[in-house]
């Protein structure tokens, strides 16, 4: 546990760039894309990826069906979800990096709304990587 620690701290200090060079020799990562090397060259595009990676997550999943129904704020959703409001923020900072969601002030709460269109781009983007 301390070493995983250790390891993100790295991680958030030097960057992903840096970072990756030291898990594997074989993996890239530029300002576009993953580059996973093995036999030859495979290039997954950020856009296409980190949507992918954000919603690879069953309690993410939860947490967008119920942002899907109605706006909500991280503690409506900390209820119906069943985690802490702390563990939904935590869900909801990844899904905003990758651009699955985005926020609105209202008040004192932030809500958080699903950005469709990008989800609406997964299908097209996951056939027009295939079809390379």
């Amino acid at each position: 546990m301390r070493k995983l620690k250790k390891e993100a701290s790295v991680c958030d200090e030097t960057g992903i760039k840096e970072f990756v060079k030291t898990i594997h020799t074989r993996i890239e990562v530029t300002d576009k894309a993953f580059l996973l090397h093995k036999y030859k060259l495979f290039t997954v595009p950020f856009d296409l990826f980190m949507p992918m990676k954000a919603l690879g997550d069953e309690t993410r999943l939860k947490i967008l069906s119920c942002i899907y129904k109605k706006t909500n704020s991280t503690q409506a959703i900390a209820k119906e979800v069943g985690i802490t409001e702390a563990g939904v923020s935590k869900h909801f900072k990844i899904m905003y990096k990758a651009g699955v969601i985005h926020k609105r002030r209202d008040g004192n709460f932030i809500n958080y709304i699903i950005e469709k269109k990008v989800i609406d781009r997964i299908p097209m983007d996951v056939y027009q990587y295939l079809n390379k």
